[in-house]
């Protein structure tokens, strides 16, 4: 039988998720790069494979990831860390406790900067909020 293909791979380790972090972080240019043409594609390509590879020497979880493992586990981190960038700055006050947020939050949104696109969109347009009006000379 399939069974042991079907098997589900382990999460994530405390380990492997701070590695990912750091080879993130490491080659944010080269996997960031605004265009699209066919050396950048090649290069982001080669850049993924080059993180899994580092993942995967320094894994401690004995589990083997691919690239798609590696992105889908970055879109996530990353999702989560806008998240909580914007539950910590929509925080009603008062007495109740500050919002849950991942450990990881903090450290991804310093790769990045506060505020990058990745985190507030560009000009109101990804962020789903409404650009104030531009003051009226007078």
């Amino acid at each position: 039988m399939m069974e042991e293909n079907s098997e589900r791979k382990g999460n994530f380790t405390d380990v492997e998720i701070r590695k990912l972090i750091e080879l993130y972080s490491d080659n944010k240019n080269a996997l960031t790069a605004k265009q699209s043409n066919v050396n950048t594609n090649k290069t982001k390509q080669e850049t993924w494979r080059l993180v899994m590879e580092s993942l995967n020497s320094c894994s401690d979880s004995g589990c083997h990831r691919t690239d798609a493992d590696i992105k889908k586990k970055w879109k996530d981190l990353l999702s989560r860390a806008k998240e909580d960038m914007s539950s910590q700055k929509n925080h009603p006050t008062g007495d109740g406790p500050p919002p849950k947020t991942s450990p990881y939050s903090d450290i991804i949104v310093t790769i990045f900067g506060e505020d990058s696109p990745a985190f507030v969109g560009l000009d109101g347009v990804d962020s789903g909020c409404p650009q104030p009006p531009e003051p009226l000379d007078e």
